[in-house]
């Protein structure tokens, strides 16, 4: 079976998390970190390839076809004289920090919310206070939605490179896009995925969702991330339609991804058909036991659930260790939306969720409006052993 456009029709007990911590609505107690921080058989899917490999800030096509990946081998990322903030010194990793740190926001294109994409001061601001917020949070694994990666661009009309930029000013040690579409230029739009604090991007995978009835391209990204004590960690992240777009197209794309993720549980790999290429290929050594998706799904978490299934994964909202104050992780993360919460962070059953919460981006140098249209979803989570199924 292809799924895609051309498709037809009980763990161990374990410490808690260091940053676990009880907060209002919305907010979440601080990490000590904050403080001190700088400024079925595997199904064959269509899918557009990438790799977190490559040490090349330049895009370039892999050996897949695929799109572009840039990685930090020596400290600091290249960028232009726009980007003022300097990456901070960095975090030192150790055994004070199980478990990671996942991140999920929609950038909005890094334009503020009721600016136009063609203010490049305003998109700067937005840059520099979206860059801010994500260091003082201080997430593992960051995945976003509408990072608009154009490279042709001129400068009068807002930030270009998207991708390379953040991934400077947040000290990523990889980042990659899943990207959904492609203008005609062979820029990328959409999501994109991040690490930082000694997390590795190993492997990376753009994988096609349904769009028949009206939308651009949608993606989801399926990636391999190595923790710092060399445990595997996938990582599933996409942006599905509007349910104003097309209700099929949204359930369609639900369904796929359900799909996609009961195979990774079920078998630790992908099978997939290369959308650049034509090519059948195997995506291996996904972790079955640790598998995080995340994202902008533009629906409810229950709709959600219908799709990919309770027993396959489950919201960090619903962990026995939130459900204490369900408040804080259930807060709504789309004022835009009707005021929904239509971001999530979804986790296999046998890892722990010690800390879940939602909370808007700090506006510094955006003066008069909100520097996105979403709040940024984080949940700090424990891995699951190695035997945990």
């Amino acid at each position: 079976m292809i799924l895609g456009r051309d498709v037809s029709g009980g763990p161990s007990a374990r410490a808690a998390h260091p940053r676990a911590g009880s907060a209002g609505a919305g907010t979440a107690k601080e990490h000590p970190r904050d403080a001190t921080q700088a400024a079925k058989g595997a199904a064959t899917l269509r899918t557009k390839r990438t790799t977190g490999a490559s040490a090349s800030l330049a895009r370039r096509g892999d050996a897949h076809g695929g799109a572009h990946s840039v990685r930090r081998s020596s400290g600091h990322f290249n960028t232009s004289g726009t980007d003022r903030i300097k990456p901070g010194a960095g975090v030192s990793v150790g055994a004070d920090r199980p478990g990671a740190r996942i991140l999920t926001l929609n950038i909005h294109k890094l334009v503020p919310a009721s600016k136009k994409r063609t203010d490049a001061t305003e998109t700067t601001a937005a840059l520099h206070d979206t860059a801010a917020w994500i260091r003082k949070k201080d997430p593992d694994v960051v995945v976003l939605q509408e990072i608009d990666d154009d490279r042709s661009r001129p400068g009068k009309k807002g930030v270009n490179e998207q991708l390379r930029r953040l991934a400077r000013l947040i000290n990523a040690d990889g980042a990659s896009m899943a990207a959904g579409s492609r203008n005609k230029d062979g820029d990328l739009y959409d999501n994109a995925i991040m690490t930082r604090n000694g997390f590795k991007l190993r492997q990376n995978h753009a994988v096609d969702l349904p769009d028949k009835e009206y939308d651009r391209d949608r993606a989801l990204g399926a990636a391999g991330v190595r923790t710092p004590d060399g445990q595997d960690l996938t990582v599933l992240y996409t942006h599905t339609t509007t349910r104003g777009n097309s209700n099929k197209d949204l359930q369609d794309q639900l369904d796929a991804i359900g799909e996609a993720t009961r195979t990774i549980r079920a078998t630790g790999k992908l099978r997939y058909e290369d959308s650049v290429t034509g090519e059948s290929r195997v995506a291996r050594n996904l972790s079955r036991d640790n598998v995080v998706l995340a994202g902008d799904f533009n629906a409810l978490a229950p709709r959600v659930y219908d799709s990919i299934g309770r027993d396959t994964l489950r919201d960090v909202a619903d962990d026995p260790q939130i459900l204490a104050d369900p408040t804080r992780a259930r807060a709504a993360s789309a004022p835009s939306h009707k005021d929904r919460r239509i971001d999530h962070i979804f986790t296999a059953p046998g890892m722990q969720v010690s800390n879940a919460f939602v909370e808007d981006v700090t506006a510094n140098e955006v003066k008069d409006d909100g520097v996105t249209d979403h709040r940024g979803v984080i949940a700090d989570v424990l891995l699951a052993p190695p035997e945990a199924s």
